[in-house]
């Protein structure tokens, strides 16, 4: 029996082979992935204890995994710590905030929009936003860019092609 070859392939995405940059109130992000097609973005987010990214409310769902340290929402009561899993919905509003120095990998579908006290918008964010963020740091900074769209195959034939 032949082996189907037209099939999605597994896809490697190296996770540690894009700088850190900054972004929110004293953390970091780390940007691996973004799928143009589908509007996903995936980051590593790190920052210390209080480090914090705002009030903001998601328009799609988001994954967030804990690698190290311990991190909550203003607005919950519970505490996510190394290894547990964050299932956030679409239209939910939160405050994010780093109770130790703390690592977690997000893999958001669409876009964020950040508020004031208010509820007013004062940015949004999505893969394109975040992907000029770290093509303007690698800028910056001389820093060899990465291609994070990493683009799709079939078998051996391109889903599309790179922006």
């Amino acid at each position: 029996m032949a082996m189907q070859t037209d099939a999605f392939e597994a896809r490697h995405i190296p996770a540690n082979d894009t700088p850190w940059f900054p972004y929110g109130a004293g953390c970091e992000v780390q940007l691996i992935q973004v799928e143009p097609t589908t509007g996903q973005w995936i980051v590593k987010l790190r920052g210390p204890s209080g480090a914090n990214l705002g009030i903001h409310r998601h328009y799609g769902s988001v994954i967030a995994i804990t690698l190290r340290g311990a991190w909550r929402y203003l607005e919950h009561g519970w505490v996510a710590r190394a290894g547990d899993i964050v299932n956030e919905t679409p239209g939910s509003v939160h405050t994010l905030v780093m109770d130790d120095e703390t690592e977690t990998l997000f893999i958001v579908e669409g876009a964020l929009e950040y508020l004031d006290a208010e509820g007013k918008t004062l940015a949004h964010e999505d893969w394109r936003s975040i992907m000029e963020k770290y093509l303007a740091f690698c800028a910056s900074n001389a820093l060899q860019i990465v291609d994070v769209t990493r683009q799709r195959t079939i078998g051996h034939r391109p889903l599309f092609a790179a922006a």
